[in-house]
């Protein structure tokens, strides 16, 4: 049994899985079994394919003969991409708590079970686990994150440029109801976009209530050249050489992405009220403190003056912009904006 019916037509205690798929045939079969031998099953499948020409949706379809919970497939008429897909397939989901699902992973057999005790605790909107980092052979090659202890983040705890991939995310439905905002979101690392699915559902998240980590590695996260996006590649000296050559357009694509939020903030608060309203309104004073901080770091980079780019400097390092938990360029950028920005400025024009 479901339990007793809650808001939106949702079912207390229920779970939807949420999953996009395009061109998946390769390795979906083995996520859907590892779905289907879920200690806690799922109370549906909720997929959305985005146009794929392969065998994948045969292979949903025979799946669903004779998994054990209901499976949906919307087709979409039209190409959504990656981002837009996932939001409408959480958006079709039945279920009081949702699940994103990739469609090339393959999950731990608690993974259910061990991820939706985090919402026992009502103040908890978000919860996110620990992975394996696989290639597509399967072989561990990493994990998502470091932090070896459970942890609970208040609202506003995690800086808001963190990532936490969509397919170790679950969520209460209640956030859905700011969908109809994401057409107006950017994303943080690449503004001319909408934010991905899983940075929206952190940032909706992080405003409006508690986010919940569980250490223990509960996927596979495959890794491969198909991948839509996915885990930084264990290169450090390309990676160094990209952050060094793109400081210039990430310190803007932030300065972009923290005036976006301030806007959609405001549109959430013409719609809220109570407890809900009080977090929004501290929301919006928390980001008008990083939006002042992501405009000094974005001078650093703009400023031919190098004078100014030291005022920027020694103003970023006196408010603890890299440390401060809350806002938190961190100390990484520190050194890039100490040994790049600073000697440099506007000297490095890519993209």
């Amino acid at each position: 049994m479901l339990g007793v019916p809650c808001g939106g037509g949702a079912v207390m205690g229920s779970v939807s899985i949420a999953m996009a798929t395009l061109n998946g045939a390769r390795y979906l079969e083995v996520q859907l079994h590892s779905i289907a031998a879920q200690s806690r099953t799922p109370d549906e499948l909720v997929v959305c394919d985005d146009g794929s020409t392969d065998e994948t949706v045969n292979l949903i379809e025979r799946f669903a003969r004779t998994a054990p919970f209901p499976i949906r497939i919307a087709r979409n008429s039209e190409r959504l991409g990656y981002k837009r897909n996932f939001i409408k397939a959480a958006n079709l989901c039945r279920g009081e708590l949702i699940a994103f699902c990739d469609q090339d992973d393959v999950w731990a057999q608690n993974k259910l079970q061990r991820i939706i005790s985090a919402f026992k605790d009502p103040e908890v909107l978000f919860a996110f686990h620990n992975a394996t980092v696989v290639d597509a052979r399967r072989s561990p090659v990493g994990q998502t994150f470091a932090r070896t202890t459970a942890t609970l983040y208040s609202p506003l705890d995690l800086p808001p440029w963190t990532i936490i991939p969509g397919f170790s995310q679950v969520f209460r439905r209640s956030l859905l109801r700011y969908s109809h905002l994401h057409d107006q979101s950017v994303d943080v690392y690449c503004p001319s976009e909408v934010m991905p699915h899983d940075q929206w559902f952190l940032f909706l998240a992080s405003v409006l209530g508690t986010a919940a980590y569980l250490p223990e590695r509960l996927a596979q996260y495959r890794q491969h050249r198909a991948n839509s996006s996915g885990w930084l590649p264990s290169r450090p000296l390309a990676y160094a050489f990209h952050s060094v050559t793109h400081a210039r357009y990430y310190a803007r694509s932030a300065s972009a992405a923290v005036e976006n939020r301030l806007s959609l903030l405001a549109h959430m608060r013409q719609h809220s009220a109570g407890t809900e309203a009080d977090r929004i309104s501290s929301a919006v004073e928390h980001y008008l403190s990083v939006q002042r901080y992501a405009e000094l770091r974005n001078r650093l980079y703009e400023s031919k003056s190098l004078r100014r780019r030291v005022q920027s400097i020694v103003s970023l390092v006196k408010a603890r912009a890299y440390t401060h938990r809350r806002a938190n360029f961190g100390l990484s950028n520190l050194v890039l904006d100490m040994c790049v920005g600073l000697p440099l400025g506007p000297a490095f024009r890519k993209p």
